[in-house]
């Protein structure tokens, strides 16, 4: 039986007491959130508050780009208009071009200040964006490698390479698979998009991800047995092997284990 992420009142009431216990109730909502564990470090989160952060810093921008617009960047709206209105007096003033480059100053140092806002509220927002990218995507691309009986320590930077996040029409925030080309990818026949689990399953049935799933490894001389955990351990050949416990060379080899090229011997 597949169980939903989320879940409403109404639909936890109809589940049986054992399934009902899956799930944890959310302090900000009547909902229900299944109880997840953590996989390698990664679990499902709860993204609805990155996306309300996004969107209002997204609306702090565009309020900030529309004010240093309509008034240039002036501060004081008021005070600039009065001495633009005393411009063209200024400009009929002999030997009083200093007070024309006092003003200008003061207009160029209050639109820089404005500009530097502007840039600190681009900065907030794309951390905040960085941050729900990976909450959003590293969330379903978790759960999609962990069903597919996945390494998610392995796979992971192989899917993250393929999924981006983008933003509706509607304003919602989704997971979007590209293709090799860095296209959405097309996931059936009628032409919908591809789907983080229906990426993994490919990635799944590719030889050279072998390693980075449970149960598929190849056999022969030279090949790599694939434990539970979804590690692999030399039995032949002349394939580099290193130790689970050099985290460095682990880490350096994470292509080359999911390939296949690399096997990982087990600590006893």
């Amino acid at each position: 039986m597949t169980l939903k992420l989320s879940i409403t009142t109404e639909e936890h009431g109809e589940l049986n007491e054992t399934l009902q216990a899956e799930y944890i109730k959310q302090t900000d909502g009547d909902n229900y959130t299944l109880d997840t564990i953590k996989a390698g470090g990664l679990s499902v989160e709860n993204v609805d508050g990155l996306k309300v952060t996004v969107t209002k810093l997204r609306n702090e921008l565009a309020t900030a780009q529309t004010s240093i617009a309509t008034f240039k960047g002036i501060e004081d709206p008021e005070k600039a208009i009065l001495a633009l209105s005393k411009y063209d007096e200024i400009e009929n003033w002999d030997g009083d071009a200093r007070v024309k480059e006092t003003v200008a100053a003061q207009i160029a140092t209050v639109t820089k200040k404005h500009s530097e806002s502007i840039d600190k509220i681009q900065v907030q927002l794309t951390l905040a964006e960085t941050q729900l990218k990976n909450s959003l995507v590293i969330s379903s691309a978790t759960q999609a490698i962990q069903e597919a009986d996945g390494n998610v320590r392995l796979m992971m930077p192989h899917v993250m390479n393929r999924v981006n996040m983008e933003k509706t029409s509607d304003g919602k925030y989704i997971a979007q698979v590209l293709d090799e080309a860095g296209q959405p990818a097309i996931g059936d026949g009628q032409g919908n998009p591809m789907t983080i689990p229906q990426l993994v399953g490919e990635m799944k049935q590719d030889e050279a991800f072998a390693a980075g799933f449970d149960g598929t490894g190849s056999t022969g001389s030279g090949a790599s047995k694939v434990n539970a955990d979804g590690t692999s351990k030399k039995t032949s050949g002349s394939k580099r092997v290193i130790q689970s416990t050099d985290q460095t060379a682990m880490n350096n080899s994470l292509e080359d284990i999911a390939s296949g090229k690399v096997t990982v011997e087990m600590a006893d």
